[in-house]
């Protein structure tokens, strides 16, 4: 697929680690959202909004590394229209060569009467201060009415005018709760800007998938003239989600609509596939682009029609969009230089030597007994690599008591742990080997382990010797925490997994939090 090259040129905002980490469970660590940040760059996003800086200490933390490390696209931060909120966004992203200040309140009546508790008028007093208190500290500053689907259009203009009037260059308005339809949503569009358009000033586009129309209304928004989109990777995000960027962009290509973008599309299948790594969410199965089954064909007349013509039914080639597994022109000869540049590819930034060795050395094993390796083997390695020396705890050797039956629901399993310099063995019997040998671990490390809220697995290269990733979500302290973890063996994956969960909750104890 080619794109265009007009001049009307679409901003691509990208908030997948502000907003579609408010997803339930996909919360992430700070090195998960500078290795997420690493990849939207490569992949050619305009904006990042790295996080909301005044929400935790962590969220801080992790805005300011992006802001110190990821180049190219702009840093943006999110803010409500507080004095303090505005000051700790400016303060993390201060090391960013491009920067931008998010800032919000709603704008619709329930949101002004039952959300906020203020009259219009207060509205319009804080959007002053609070765009004026922006505009002093960076100089580019985004205002979003909150809710602006729901809200009254010559009121949109009076909170606009007075944004503008303060120094915002970026208007958003959002479809907050995923309300509107793409007809309704394209007009409100095109009657703010007559309203409030004026030299400099981009609209904004920012649509939720609440009844399914993110995209639509999305594409919707453009052609009515806002030039940015809002939008996260998988569409992740609050209830229903986001508009999904891979969606967007792939429509703004396929459909020629006179608008350009500068997203690189071959890089959309590993941005998503990294994002279901660092958060567990894995898109479902028939998701539009990315979806496992976005380019299968099971059904004998489809499958006739694709040996005679692809596009028959295939409307897109799977390698445009990075559907299709990479090989790797890496083997057992390959250096460490060219394996640390296809790592960086990959989004393994700043590893260090003796990481990169260890990952050497465990590609060379494989490529010893394979055909070939591919980019999800190489990314299945490094992942490994890493979580190992990040651990607390490590596994040993798992030990399943296979004389046991399930007639009582109760299996055994043995885990050996290494603690630092010791080894130490724990028991535990449970529903299922994995679930013994997680209650294992966690009643012997933690007076009270924690919960295992989901579980799933795949394959993660191809192959007979394929490599499984497990991904398990467990609550601790009423906050969702995930593992990962790669093995041959998908249960030993699954142990290690957990195991990933309990390193992270003994450095949080050790942290004191």
């Amino acid at each position: 697929m080619k794109r265009e090259t007009q001049q009307a040129r679409v901003i691509v905002f990208d908030t997948t680690l502000r907003d579609g980490e408010q997803s339930p469970g996909a919360t992430m660590t700070t090195p998960d959202k500078v290795l997420l940040a690493q990849q939207l760059a490569r992949l050619g996003v305009d904006v990042i909004e790295a996080g909301f800086p005044a929400s935790s200490d962590d969220d801080f933390a992790a805005v300011a590394r992006i802001a110190k490390e990821v180049k190219g696209p702009i840093i943006c931060g999110l803010a409500r229209m507080l004095p303090n909120d505005i000051e700790k966004c400016a303060k993390a992203l201060e090391p960013a060569a491009r920067k931008r200040i998010h800032v919000f309140i709603g704008t619709s009546p329930v949101h002004m009467k039952d959300k906020l508790n203020m009259s219009k008028e207060e509205i319009l007093s804080s959007i002053r201060a609070g765009v004026s208190l922006a505009r002093s500290l960076c100089e580019d500053v985004q205002f979003s009415c909150e809710d602006a689907s729901r809200s009254d259009v010559r009121w949109l203009a009076k909170v606009i005018f007075a944004a503008i009037d303060c120094g915002a260059t970026t208007i958003n308005l959002p479809d907050t709760v995923g309300a509107i339809n793409s007809r309704d949503y394209s007009t409100l569009i095109t009657r703010v800007i007559k309203l409030t358009a004026r030299p400099g000033i981009v609209f904004s586009v920012h649509c939720h998938n609440d009844l399914g129309l993110a995209t639509a209304n999305s594409l919707a928004g453009l052609g009515a003239g806002a030039r940015q989109v809002e939008c996260t990777i998988n569409g992740i995000g609050e209830r229903g989600g986001n508009a999904a960027l891979e969606e967007v962009v792939v429509n703004l290509s396929f459909h020629k609509l006179g608008l350009s973008h500068k997203i690189d599309l071959v890089q959309l299948g590993r941005t998503s596939r990294l994002v279901t790594r660092v958060t567990g969410i894995k898109p479902q199965p028939n998701k539009a682009i990315v979806g496992a089954n976005a380019f299968s064909h099971e059904a004998g007349i489809h499958q006739a029609g694709m040996l005679k013509n692809r596009i028959t039914y295939e409307i897109l080639d799977p390698a445009s969009v990075g559907w299709e597994g990479t090989p790797l022109p890496l083997g057992k000869h390959s250096g460490r230089n060219a394996l640390r540049g296809k790592l960086e590819e990959l989004g393994f930034v700043g590893l260090i030597d003796v990481q990169v060795d260890t990952i050497n050395s465990e590609l060379k094993k494989l490529a010893a007994r394979k055909r070939y390796v591919d980019e999800g083997d190489l990314a299945a390695i490094a992942a490994r690599v890493i979580g190992q020396a990040e651990s607390v705890v490590s596994l040993v050797k798992l030990h399943l008591n296979l004389n046991s039956t399930s007639s009582d629901h109760s299996h055994t399993a043995v885990v050996t742990l290494r603690l630092g310099t010791e080894i130490k063995k724990f028991t535990g019997s449970g529903n299922g080997y994995l679930h013994a040998a997680c209650l294992a671990i966690g009643k012997g490390l933690l007076s009270v382990p924690p919960e295992i809220k989901n579980w799933s697995s795949e394959s993660v290269s191809a192959g007979a010797d394929a490599q499984a990733e497990a991904t398990i979500i467990v609550d601790w302290q009423k906050k969702p925490l995930i593992g990962h973890a790669v093995d041959t063996d998908i249960l030993v994956a699954g142990v290690k997994a957990y195991l990933s969960c309990i390193n992270l909750i003994l450095v949080l104890k050790h942290n004191g939090q």
